[in-house]
């Protein structure tokens, strides 16, 4: 029996982030090349709706130097840093599927699991609806220019609670469930008394760690009462909300648009699980369904125990092989939730760092 190939994208958490190996091939693949240029337009014609001062704040005249950009900042912008992750994964997708036949084959026939964290449930649904290289270049630059308003959309949203973009937005807890973490934070905004729209929140959770958002300042005073004793805490490199289920929801059709080509591609055998609770997304057209991803990024908490949980139910006792596409963190836990003799993880093919 032949391995079931996973495709996994990583978040914003991800560090590898291949931006020089991507433009260093794009002078061998036709691919990679018209790839990176039409997105480069799409981004520009995307930034062009902007006030002065937005455009001014995000302007790049390449992806090159957008990535040097990204990588100077100790805490990247999180618009920009949101729209090279979605370039990075797509590139590499795009990267990965022109230099290995077996995956390419499993893709076109729709014979694939998808998997995704956070930012990158964007452009794995181009991954779940598209089912050729022509296909996927095509589309591609049309959800990048996305990518660009689900960070602007997000970046709003946090403005209006802190505009501290230094600190860290986002804290996991090792060895905490959601349900002890909320617990906490009930406690914590019951004593304190803290406004509805500053209190902590759970946005995502796993078998071995809950991620707490919230303003640097409302997370430093939470966290300064230790509320889980000796448990690590680790803070990650997100400057802005995610998953926070209990704000506004946000204007899909506006972040998503009206391109037509989104219209044109079909989520139909793939199995793409959702982030929110690891079932798998029903048929629907792609603009549908990137309006979906955008919801589980920013409206949804993460619960990575039901998607690993219903990785496992659905592979039984097939071998699985992992291929991450910048995902190396989220890969090697699937791994071994899995199971280490049951799944395997493709070296990236390619390997990068921001």
């Amino acid at each position: 029996m032949s391995d079931v190939h996973l495709l996994v994208f990583g978040d914003q958490t991800e560090t590898a982030i291949p931006m020089d190996e991507l433009l260093q091939y794009s002078h061998k693949s036709k691919y990679i090349s018209k790839y990176l240029q039409d997105s480069f337009v799409a981004v520009q014609n995307a930034l062009d709706s902007l006030s002065d001062a937005e455009k001014e704040r995000f302007k790049f005249d390449s992806f090159q130097s957008l990535a040097e950009k990204v990588r100077s900042e100790k805490t990247p912008d999180i618009v920009l840093r949101t729209l090279i992750l979605c370039v990075a994964q797509l590139g590499s997708l795009i990267f990965t599927l022109e230099n290995d036949s077996d995956l390419r084959d499993s893709w076109a026939s729709q014979n694939i699991m998808i998997v995704a964290s956070c930012a990158g449930q964007v452009p794995a649904a181009a991954a779940a609806s598209t089912h050729s290289l022509d296909d996927l270049v095509a589309v591609a630059p049309e959800i990048v220019a996305i990518s660009l308003r689900v960070g602007l959309d997000v970046d709003r949203r946090s403005a209006a609670l802190s505009d501290d973009r230094n600190g860290s937005w986002a804290r996991a807890v090792i060895g905490v469930s959601g349900a002890d973490a909320q617990a906490s934070i009930d406690e914590f905004h019951k004593a304190q008394g803290t406004p509805g729209s500053r209190i902590p929140y759970v946005g995502a959770t796993s078998a071995w760690a809950t991620t707490i958002f919230g303003p640097p300042a409302t997370l430093e005073s939470f966290f300064s009462s230790n509320p889980f004793g000796t448990q690590r805490v680790i803070e990650l490199p997100v400057a802005a909300v995610f998953h926070a289920a209990s704000f506004d929801r946000p204007d899909t059709t506006k972040i998503t648009g009206s391109a037509n080509i989104l219209q044109q591609y079909w989520l139909k055998d793939v199995c793409f699980l959702s982030s929110e609770d690891g079932v798998a997304f029903k048929p629907q057209r792609l603009d549908t369904l990137v309006s979906e991803a955008e919801l589980n990024m920013l409206n949804r908490m993460t619960d990575n125990e039901k998607v690993f949980n219903a990785v496992k139910l659905r592979i039984k006792d097939q071998q699985v092989a992992i291929t991450p596409i910048v995902a190396t963190k989220v890969s090697e836990r699937l791994k071994k939730a899995l199971g280490e003799s049951n799944a395997t993880v493709r070296t990236e093919l390619l390997v990068g760092g921001l």
